[in-house]
């Protein structure tokens, strides 16, 4: 029985060790496992991103053949419609200048400008399609060529214009008629019209910026062409955005050229910068609050209200114009006679201006979008006073940084001509001897006749425009004052001839020590008015006035030396 029971338990121990064996190996086996799931869970990840990448090249290489076939066959477009349309059109004379730019506007300029941009992306892809890859760059191309996308604008605002024009001459000009005709016969129309080839140049400029929001989802942002993809895009969007602005203030204002060519005893111009029509409709007008209504057809624009009646389709008789400065609405309660109705408030109206409308709902919202054109307005007006205040601001600054420059370069002057005046001082105590070198130094020390002060109330008084000394105002004339100036004229010329001759004697005396003339104000145009000053002063004798400063003349530039107003030239004459 013992060594029954020992061979059980040797038996029990090996079955445990062989079931510790095979646990440890499904162990190893289970760890090996987890090892290849983590392993190939790995690989797939970098696959994927491998995969991802790959697709995004592969969609950034699409778009980018999209860009350049698409604009290669526009330019094609472009040319094909000066050569089938254009130039038939004016060979044949079936219609003059004025109206093929009523039609194509400014299109031949447009194809100078976009030929630039396909010779742009021409050279990113020097072999055509077959050389587009997904690391080339464009961005540069299109961020160079965006101010030029501007000229759509003067197209894009002449579309409907265009079109009008093509129907009006098909209708009334049978050559124009037969000519177009001809033209849409040509094979490499592939059987499209005219009106076809108008709208690409508006459908392509549009199409830009569609463009490069797909191009910059597939481009990294580690990518060299992200940066200038980016910018180019904001440039795109900018240009378009003020071409879609550039068209609608167009059509804006043909229907205020159309209105005004509608509204017959109008007291002003409609058509002015900036003003559209916002709104219009069918309202009963009242002088007051127990008045009989008149039915008016109302027309709301951007600063006025103007008030008509209808006479004809599409005509009518103006009634009264309410401008929107100062203007105020009050709604009014429901009477007897009036309901549904508010005034308009302007202090310049000589009657009152109560408007009724249909039902409580119409009202309101003619309330509602008076007081919103009545806000805009004003906020407009605002916008406009602070530009003009910024403007006046930068215009004072920039006169204080011109004459701080003028000083600068006076002080400049000066200096230099102090070191001048002591270098000849110098040589002269040196005991130079050379020709003229008296003569140099005189003139370098007239030359200096500059004001002692900044602050001299003389610089103060000739810092004005010397241009309201030779420019009298004007004022009624009387006898006694045809008169009295004609004396005034005969004591002048007998003194003027009497101080001309006492000036040249004294200009021939004092000729060694003559100094040219130098105003007390430091910029050259002002000394050059203040002789001119001078002299007519003189001429008149000394009727006008002039500049009370003491002035010399160089005998050498042949005037006579001039004090107070003496010698004809004398440019202090008072």
């Amino acid at each position: 029985d013992e060594e029954d029971e020992e061979e059980e338990e040797e038996e029990g121990a090996e079955e445990e060790g062989e079931e510790e064996e095979g646990e440890g190996e499904a162990e190893e086996q289970q760890e090996a496992k987890a090892e290849e799931v983590a392993e190939a869970e790995e690989e797939s990840e970098e696959a994927k991103a491998e995969r991802k990448r790959l697709k995004e090249e592969r969609m950034r290489k699409e778009i980018l053949c999209e860009i350049y076939v698409t604009e290669r066959d526009y330019v094609a477009d472009l040319d094909l419609t000066v050569q089938i349309f254009v130039m038939p059109l004016r060979l044949r004379g079936a219609i003059d200048e004025q109206g093929l730019y009523r039609i194509f506007s400014n299109l031949e300029v447009l194809i100078g400008c976009n030929k630039e941009f396909l010779r742009g992306l021409q050279n990113v892809f020097p072999e055509g399609e077959s050389s587009i890859t997904a690391d080339a760059r464009i961005g540069e191309v299109f961020t160079q060529m965006a101010d030029y996308f501007k000229m759509y604008k003067v197209y894009c605002s002449n579309q409907d214009t265009s079109l009008t024009e093509v129907d009006t001459q098909v209708k009334k000009s049978s050559k124009f008629k037969e000519c177009l005709d001809t033209c849409h016969g040509d094979p490499r129309l592939n059987g499209l019209f005219l009106q076809s080839f108008l709208i690409k140049p508006i459908q392509r400029v549009c199409k830009y910026p569609l463009l490069l929001r797909e191009i910059l989802r597939h481009t990294p942002p580690d990518h060299p062409d992200f940066a200038p993809l980016t910018l180019a895009m904001a440039k795109i969007k900018e240009v378009v955005d003020n071409i879609n602005e550039g068209q609608r203030t167009f059509e804006g204002l043909q229907r205020i050229i159309e209105l005004q060519n509608c509204i017959d005893g109008l007291p002003l111009q409609l058509v002015a910068p900036g003003r559209q029509m916002t709104r219009e409709g069918d309202l009963t007008y009242h002088r007051s609050a127990s008045s009989k209504g008149d039915k008016v057809h109302v027309f709301v624009l951007t600063d006025l209200i103007v008030l008509t009646t209808v006479k004809g389709t599409r005509k009518y008789d103006h009634k009264l114009s309410v401008s929107l400065d100062a203007c105020r609405l009050i709604v009014l309660a429901d009477s007897d006679k009036i309901r549904n109705a508010f005034e308009i408030q302007q202090a310049k109206l000589k009657h009152r201006c109560i408007i009724s409308c249909r039902d409580a709902q119409e009202a309101q919202q003619w309330v509602k979008d008076l007081k919103f054109s009545v806000k805009e307005f004003q906020r407009k007006k605002l916008r406009e006073m602070a530009e003009e205040k910024k403007k006046a601001a930068e215009r004072e600054a920039a006169d204080r940084e011109r004459l701080d420059r003028i000083a600068a370069d006076a002080a400049q002057k000066e200096a230099q001509r102090q070191a001048d005046i002591e270098e000849l001082r110098a040589r002269i105590r040196a005991g130079d001897q050379s020709e003229g070198l008296a003569e140099q130094l005189a003139e370098r020390e007239a030359a200096g006749t500059l004001e002692r002060s900044a602050s001299s109330p003389l610089r103060k008084r000739h810092s004005t425009s010397l241009l309201t000394l030779l420019t009298p105002k004007k004022k009624r004339r009387s006898k006694d004052d045809n008169r009295r100036e004609g004396r005034e004229g005969r004591e002048g010329r007998e003194g003027r001839d009497e101080r001309q001759r006492s000036g040249e004697g004294r200009g021939r005396a004092c000729k060694d020590e003559a100094r040219q003339v130098v105003l007390v104000d430091p910029a050259p145009q002002t000394q050059e008015l203040g002789i001119e000053l001078g002299e007519r002063s003189g001429d008149c004798g000394g009727r006008v006035g002039g500049v009370a400063a003491h002035a010399e003349v160089t005998a050498a530039a042949g005037h006579t030396r001039g004090r107070g107003g003496e010698g004809e030239r004398g440019a202090g004459a008072r």
